[in-house]
């Protein structure tokens, strides 16, 4: 039985995507913002709140992407969709690490950098899918 390799490495690159997308910004979050958290808690913490950072993101981007896909009657495919709000989601999480590591941001900063980026990736999806429809 052999397998097509397109589809495994499209697999292979949402996978990737999601451990990217899911626990290295989080890493990086605690690691800019707060470093004597990051040094003092055991890894199973450091992925607790990793993942609590990152998880709601891609959350709202991937509810908001498969409502696009409800609404417009295309052929429903849950993978390009996960690849996709990964992607919008990367956007989100990474601006603020880059941001607060060249502006040494504080905290509040930080979440306020993040909560701003999903806001304007928010509105660009919302605008595309007014001019598409």
């Amino acid at each position: 039985m052999s397998s097509n390799p397109r589809i495994v490495s499209g697999y292979f690159i949402v996978s990737l995507l999601l451990v990217l997308t899911l626990f290295v910004p989080g890493y990086l979050f605690i690691f800019l913002f707060q470093k004597q958290y990051f040094f003092s808690w055991d890894f199973f913490r450091l992925t607790i709140v990793s993942l609590s950072i990152s998880m709601p993101i891609l959350t709202f981007n991937l509810a908001h992407l498969l409502n696009v896909y409800k609404t417009e009657n295309r052929e429903f495919n849950f993978i390009n969709a996960l690849y996709k709000a990964q992607l919008f989601s990367v956007l989100v999480l990474y601006i603020p690490n880059v941001i607060g590591y060249f502006m040494e941001f504080n905290l509040v900063a930080g979440v306020s950098t993040m909560l701003a980026t999903q806001l304007l990736v928010s509105i660009t999806l919302l605008v595309t899918r007014v001019k598409e429809g």
